[in-house]
């Protein structure tokens, strides 16, 4: 019968007909999306409910963590504060020597210039090394050192001496122990 109808009601009839097959299509479509979103929605629902009740128990693990490392913070801290106090009073025993570095740093003359200090605590000795812009200068300042009576010794190596001017020089000042 479709045969006996004009081309123009044909065209009509396949777009009638392709447009109910689209239609169902996509309806199918839209059936089956929505039968698989409700599928899910138990699944999500369940896996945010335990994701709240994780997050909780994660927090709370936190606390007690936090809890246990400022315990440990606050025993490492009072450990540390014992041992320095410990040196501290060790240290306090011995005579300081920071006086003596002091004598010795106000015994140089005009022209001495100290630019390192080091304390070994070992053997009881100070090196101060530096600049004299004259070897008279050095040696004054040597001699008043050695005339001072604070210091068991005060050792000037020869090879300071060799130069008139402009010597650096480093010198080894033993201290009295107590």
């Amino acid at each position: 019968m479709s045969n006996l109808l004009p081309e123009e009601q044909k065209k009509i009839l396949r777009q009638a007909y392709l447009f109910r097959v689209a239609t169902v299509v996509l309806l199918a479509i839209f059936a089956s999306v929505v039968v698989a979103l409700a599928g899910l929605l138990p699944a999500y629902f369940a896996t945010t409910y335990k994701m709240a009740i994780l997050e909780e128990e994660v927090k709370g693990l936190r606390n007690v963590a936090s809890e246990k490392k400022e315990g440990e913070l606050l025993t490492a801290s009072m450990q540390d504060i014992n041992s320095k106090l410990e040196m501290l009073e060790k240290w306090s025993k011995e005579v300081p020597a920071y006086k003596d570095m002091l004598k010795a740093i106000e015994e140089r003359g005009k022209g001495v210039v100290i630019t390192t200090l080091v304390y070994d605590r070992k053997n009881a000795s100070i090196v101060l090394s530096g600049t004299a812009d004259e070897r008279d200068n050095l040696l004054a300042f040597k001699t008043g050192l050695e005339n001072s009576g604070k210091f068991k010794a005060v050792n000037l190596p020869v090879s300071n001496l060799a130069q008139k001017e402009d010597i650096d020089f480093s010198l080894t000042i033993s201290l009295v122990k107590p």
